[in-house]
């Protein structure tokens, strides 16, 4: 079957005012990860793959984007 791996990132206010000045996704990205419980593609499949619910070449393909 296939498995899920998700990014998630809340969008509080310095998200959204980066969001709506248009800045870069590597700006977003950066800000996301100063919040708290923000997990990366690669850091969620690695997760998965600890847990078993995911192959490991799978969470390595993900994690060399």
């Amino acid at each position: 079957g296939r498995q899920v791996i998700s990014e998630l990132m809340r969008c509080d206010g310095k998200i959204t005012e980066l969001v709506s000045a248009s800045a870069g996704a590597d700006r977003i990205r950066a800000e996301a990860r100063r919040q708290p419980g923000y997990r990366s593609l690669a850091e969620d499949a690695i997760q998965q793959s600890l847990e078993g619910r995911l192959d490991w070449s799978d969470a390595r393909r993900v994690a060399e984007r």
